[in-house]
C-alpha cells in the first residue's frame, strides 16, 4: 500500500507545511525546512490541504487544524483521512515515477549492502522499487524497499527494514540509506517505506519523503537529492 502525506500552504503564502499520518513533520521558514514543534501548532490554525501521493498529484481539497498532543511527544493534523494532501496548489510532478519488479538484482544490491553493515542475510526480501529522475539530469535513480518482517519491540535476529537510493552520476554508483534499522544502536526494529515522491517546491527537482513505524514509535525524514548526492532536508517523530 502506497502510503500518504500532507503538503499546505498557509499564511504566509511562502511557508509549506508537510504532515504525514496525521503528524505534522515540517514547515519551511524563508525557504528553509524545519522540524514543526509546539510554538508552530500553537501558531497555526488550519490549513487547507489537497491529497496528491508517490508521483501523483490532484484531488479534492479540504480544510485541517493542528493541535499539541504532549502524550504522543508531537503536534498532529487534526484530519482522518490520511491520503497525500497539499493545500494552496499542486505539487510538481515532472517526471514519471515507474514500479520496476524486485528481481534478484535488486536482491542483490541490498544483501551486499547489509553485509557491509555487519548484516549477513541469506536472501534479502526486496518489497518495492521505484525508478525516477530525481533532479532533471535525464538518468534515473532507484529507490530500494527492503525488511525482514513486522515491526517488533525487539530487532530479531537478522531483522533489518532498509530504503535504500541508488544512483549513477559520472560513472560511478553510489547507495544511500535513507532508511535502516536497526541502527547502530540496536533497539526496536521500525518498518521503514518511501512515502512520496514529488517537486514539493517547485525547482524542478524531486523531493523523497520517507518514514519508519514501529509498535509505539514513527518517524519521518524528507529528502532532497542534488549533484549527485542525497541530503536530508528535515527529520522528526514521536513515541517512545
Amino acid at each position: 500500500m502506497i502510503a500518504s502525506f500532507a503538503l499546505a500552504l498557509v499564511a504566509p503564502p511562502s511557508e509549506r507545511i508537510l504532515a504525514v499520518d496525521n503528524y505534522v513533520v515540517a514547515h519551511t521558514v524563508r525557504g528553509r525546512w524545519r522540524a514543526a514543534d509546539e510554538r508552530f501548532a500553537k501558531g497555526h490554525g488550519t490549513a487547507t490541504f489537497r491529497p496528491f501521493g508517490v508521483g501523483t498529484a490532484g484531488g479534492r481539497a479540504r480544510k485541517a487544524g493542528f493541535e499539541w498532543s504532549e502524550e504522543q511527544h508531537g503536534n498532529y493534523v487534526r484530519l482522518q483521512d490520511v491520503r497525500p494532501l497539499l493545500a494552496g496548489g499542486v505539487p510538481r510532478v515532472p517526471r514519471r515515477v515507474r514500479t520496476e519488479a524486485p528481481g534478484d538484482v535488486y536482491e542483490a544490491t541490498c544483501r551486499r549492502f547489509l553485509a557491509a553493515r555487519g548484516l549477513v542475510v541469506a536472501k534479502a526480501r526486496v518489497t518495492r522499487v521505484l525508478r525516477v529522475d530525481l533532479d532533471g539530469d535525464g538518468t534515473d535513480e532507484t529507490l530500494i524497499e527492503a525488511t525482514s518482517g513486522e515491526a517488533s519491540y525487539r530487532t530479531p535476529k537478522g531483522g533489518y527494514s532498509l530504503v535504500l537510493l541508488r544512483a549513477l552520476r559520472l560513472g560511478k554508483v553510489t547507495e544511500t540509506p535513507l532508511e535502516l534499522t536497526p541502527s547502530a544502536m540496536g533497539g526496536t526494529l521500525a518498518v521503514g517505506q518511501v512515502r512520496a515522491v514529488a517537486d514539493l517546491d517547485g525547482d524542478g527537482r524531486m523531493e523523497v519523503l520517507t518514514t519508519t513505524r514501529g509498535l509505539e514509535d514513527f518517524g519521518a525524514r524528507l529528502w532532497g537529492y542534488r549533484s549527485g548526492r542525497a541530503t536530508m532536508l528535515v527529520e522528526n517523530g514521536n513515541g517512545v
